[in-house]
């Protein structure tokens, strides 16, 4: 009879311990399952932020062509938005005689160096947009 109890006791007790065992694996299952859906909505978001990102900084770029390309045919047309250089009126002196005569203070850039000019207000434009992409861009994890 003591003998039947302990087998008793013993299958009881691995009955249980085999249904926590299952209840246990369930949990820790529906942990991970949640912890993935919740690690895919970050990632999901961080895109998002990231194309965002990307789109305003092309629209900036856009934005900023327009206005070089507004600017170049104005100078082109000499509308009076020529590119000017402010200036310093220099006083003319044993080493420098001549600089500075009838210096009005502002100089007009010549006209060969316009296109350089243009080329590289685009360019800077451009660099500054894709640091700050680069910059705000989230960490993908490696």
């Amino acid at each position: 009879m003591l003998a039947r109890l302990v087998v008793a006791v013993l299958v009881g007790c691995l009955v249980g311990w085999q249904a926590n065992g299952w209840r246990l694996t369930a949990n820790y299952e529906g942990q991970l399952a949640a912890a993935a859906q919740e690690a895919e909505a970050v990632r999901l978001a961080g895109e998002e932020k990231q194309r965002a990102a990307e789109v305003a900084a092309l629209q900036r770029i856009e934005d900023a062509n327009r206005e070089a390309a507004r600017l170049e045919r104005c100078v082109a047309a000499g509308a009076g938005c020529g590119l000017r250089v402010k200036t310093i009126r220099v006083p003319a002196g044993p080493a420098t005689a001549g600089v500075g005569e009838g210096c009005s203070g502002e100089a007009e850039l010549d006209p060969g160096a316009r296109p350089d000019y243009f080329a590289l207000r685009a360019g800077i434009v451009q660099l500054e947009q894709a640091l700050k992409v680069c910059v705000n861009a989230p960490v993908q994890p490696r």
